[in-house]
């Protein structure tokens, strides 16, 4: 199962080559992306900056971590990093296609006429930063939530 963990961002403390299937970060970094057990997943992406604008994006999958190393799964078109290069925890469309999966969205803008007969997602606002949800269980409200998407973070 895809585990979340809000605003976790470092860098790579050494080289990764595309083949690598571990990336060395900080130890105390390392530590907290918590709960990994059999088939649990973090989705980490790493992003290459160039004078302040991200140029590469590889996003990968954390299954494990040991003193400061990540075990990942790559991607079909895996790409080199460098020491000091940015991995973060981000909101990406796999994560958007997994959570439909399980909880279709209900397209639309505002309050719905009635809710959901079912679980579901009402999407409530749009901002420069991400959109408001409304989170429908067994068909009653249950929360809000706001997805935050963010891209071309200063380093």
């Amino acid at each position: 199962m895809q585990l979340f963990i809000d605003n976790w961002r470092t860098t790579l403390l050494a080289d990764a080559a595309a083949a690598d299937t571990s990336l060395s970060v900080l130890p105390a970094m390392a530590d907290k992306l918590v709960g990994l057990g059999a088939g649990d997943y973090y989705e980490l992406t790493l992003a290459r900056v160039v004078e302040g604008m991200e140029t590469a994006w590889e996003v990968v999958r954390v299954s494990n971590t040991s003193e400061g190393l990540l075990s990942v799964t790559r991607g079909p078109d895996p790409l080199d990093w460098l020491e000091g290069e940015l991995i973060s925890a981000r909101l990406t469309a796999g994560a958007l296609r997994t959570i439909q999966g399980e909880m279709p969205v209900t397209r639309g803008y505002g309050e719905p006429a009635e809710a959901p007969t079912g679980p579901g997602m009402y999407i409530k606002d749009y901002t420069p930063y991400g959109v408001w949800i409304a989170i429908y269980k067994n068909g009653e409200f249950w929360a809000w939530e706001r997805l935050a998407l963010y891209s071309n973070l200063p380093v």
